[in-house]
C-alpha cells in the first residue's frame, strides 16, 4: 500500500505557482469587469435621477428607464453569480495538464514498485509513493 498526498505534491510543482498567478490575474480581471458594470449602472442611475428631479422625463421615458435599470441590474447579478464558476472552470483547465503529469508519474511508480493501493494517509501506508512521483514528474519535464 502506497502513500501520496496530492495537495502536498502539487505544492512542490513549479507549474502550480504559475497557475496560481494566472488564476489571481484572471480573478482580478473579472473583478475589474464587475467594477465597470457597477460604475456604469451608478452613472446611468445618477443621470436618471437628474432627469427625474428636473422634470425632464415623460411617463413613457421613465418606464423605459426602469426597464433599462432592471435589465442592467439583472446582468450584473448574473455576472457576479457566474464569476466563481468562471474561475473554477479556468482553474480546472489550467490544472488538467498538471494532474495528468502527476497521474502519469504515479502510474509509473505504481508499476515500478508493485504498489496496488495508494492512500492519502501515511499511517495506513507501507510505501511512500510521493517522493518517487515527484522525481518522475521532474524527469518528465526534461
Amino acid at each position: 500500500m502506497g502513500y501520496l498526498n496530492l495537495e502536498s505534491l502539487k505544492s512542490e510543482m513549479p507549474e502550480v505557482n504559475r497557475l496560481q498567478s494566472a488564476l489571481k490575474l484572471y480573478r482580478l480581471l473579472l473583478f475589474e469587469q464587475r467594477v465597470v458594470m457597477v460604475k456604469t449602472l451608478q452613472k446611468e442611475y445618477d443621470r436618471a435621477q437628474r432627469l427625474v428631479s428636473g422634470g425632464c422625463l415623460s411617463w413613457r421615458a421613465h418606464q423605459k428607464m426602469i426597464v433599462k435599470f432592471t435589465t442592467m441590474h439583472h446582468e450584473l447579478e448574473l455576472f457576479e453569480a457566474d464569476m466563481e464558476v468562471k474561475i473554477q472552470t479556468f482553474e480546472a483547465k489550467l490544472m488538467r495538464p498538471i494532474l495528468d503529469r502527476i497521474d502519469t508519474a504515479l502510474q509509473a511508480v505504481i508499476g515500478d514498485e508493485g504498489v496496488r493501493i495508494v492512500v492519502s494517509q501515511m499511517r495506513e501506508a507501507t510505501f511512500d509513493c510521493q517522493s518517487l512521483t515527484i522525481i518522475k514528474c521532474q524527469t518528465q519535464e526534461k
